[in-house]
């Protein structure tokens, strides 16, 4: 409503429920890859890079294009698109 740009970070570890970890207002930032890798990078290096294996995001353009810069920086981290969010997408492709 307030057309706020907020990214929300969840956790996943195993034998755990996923959990909120943080939110970040990103209204006031050029969304490019290199900004959109910064922040999840942050998240990362403030948790620890040894407890990240994979980390899922939509579907965006920049979020592939900062996905390469992450896997780049930590190449042990696999990212991927999530596919709930594929699937809305080719069924709001279908039905408009």
């Amino acid at each position: 409503m307030k057309n706020l740009k907020i990214v929300n970070f969840c956790i996943k570890a195993p034998n755990t429920k996923p959990f909120f970890y943080t939110s970040i207002n990103t209204s006031g930032t050029i969304q490019n890859a290199a900004a959109v890798a910064g922040d999840i990078i942050e998240v990362i290096e403030t948790l620890g890079p040894q407890k990240f294996r994979s980390i899922i995001t939509d579907n965006a353009p920049v979020i592939k294009a900062a996905s390469k810069l992450i896997e780049e920086q930590f190449p042990h981290i696999l990212t991927y698109g999530c596919a709930a969010h594929g699937i809305n997408l080719l069924v709001k492709d279908i039905l408009i």
